[in-house]
């Protein structure tokens, strides 16, 4: 095998030169021990070093609890009407679109788009009171094949209410 040859010359340093600098980078890349590690000091006593106290952080979000949602008001029954006073009829469901009086009798008309209500009220003494009433569909509007007397009659009383600003 040929030797390798330098075209300069390396310098030469004393062995113990070198000895000294490979303790010192040795002792160096010791450095100080983690905090977590056992060492043994000058007077030959182990030392242990605690964890460093860990923090921990809590992060608390809060989450909005969930939105409830109100169950749908039940559908007023229209079997109310029955026996009320003409005046109590205004109050719930707002004055009628149409009335006709033939005395002792009164028929009062309300409409939506999908329905609509007849009212059949008769003279108890001064007060008209309900004796009968009637739904059917909208034929101007409704083209389906029947009316549901309670839907109708709860979408009357939704627009009394929101027509009076309730």
């Amino acid at each position: 095998m040929n030797p390798v040859h330098f075209p300069m010359a390396l310098p030469h340093f004393p062995r113990g030169l070198i000895s000294a600098a490979a303790l010192l980078s040795v002792l160096a890349a010791c450095g100080t021990p983690a905090p977590d590690e056992a060492f043994v000091n000058d007077r030959d006593t182990v030392v242990v070093t605690p964890p460093a106290p860990t923090v921990q952080a809590t992060v608390q979000t809060q989450v909005p609890a969930a939105v409830a949602v109100a169950p749908a008001p039940p559908q007023p029954n229209p079997a109310v009407l029955r026996g009320m006073s003409g005046e109590d009829v205004s109050r719930l469901i707002g004055r009628p679109s149409f009335r006709r009086a033939d005395d002792p009798a009164s028929l009062w008309r309300y409409g939506t788009s999908e329905c609509v209500l007849d009212l059949y009220l008769r003279a108890d003494g001064p007060v008209y009171r309900v004796v009968h009433y009637a739904f059917r569909r909208n034929p101007k509007g409704n083209t389906g094949p029947g009316i549901d007397a309670t839907a109708c009659f709860g979408q009357l009383t939704r627009a009394a209410s929101g027509a009076k600003g309730g």
